[in-house]
């Protein structure tokens, strides 16, 4: 496995209940949002994998999924945040990559994951010349090493 293959596996059910989302790898300077970012974690001091779990073919890998809302009405921007962050809304992130469906549906490349943290909520982006506002959910995800 790789970690392309994880963060595919991750962006499946975003984009299924979110059709109207990007979901992107990185950042790029022209992204269309709403979006989401899925990267390694790259925050100082922070690792982005763990090696010296059951097996080094299976690392655990840290991952930070950056949620961008556009922000030109800032109060719709704010419910929209906040409901994506939020795990008890159905169609939040959190909610959606834990139901069981999903888990079953990726349980070939992940065996385990869950979100540690929320960071940087209500932080600032630009792309394309437009600002955004946006929030950092942490995942820690562990690939299925069968």
């Amino acid at each position: 496995m790789s970690l392309t293959t994880v963060r595919e596996a991750l962006q499946q059910p975003l984009r299924a209940a979110h059709p109207n989302f990007r979901v992107y790898p990185n950042f790029r300077p022209n992204m269309v949002v709403p979006a989401i970012v899925i990267t390694p974690s790259t925050g100082f001091g922070e690792k982005s994998a763990d090696y010296t779990g059951r097996s080094f073919k299976s690392p655990t890998w840290y991952l930070d999924l950056i949620v961008l809302v556009p922000s030109q009405d800032m109060d719709r921007a704010q419910r929209q945040l906040d409901s994506l962050v939020s795990p008890d809304v159905d169609t939040s992130i959190p909610a959606i990559l834990d139901s069981r469906s999903v888990r079953a549906d990726y349980a070939d490349v992940i065996s385990y994951a869950r979100f540690t943290d929320l960071r940087d909520y209500g932080g600032t982006y630009e792309s394309a010349g437009y600002d955004h506002i946006g929030a950092c959910l942490k995942l820690e995800v562990e690939e299925d090493c069968a």
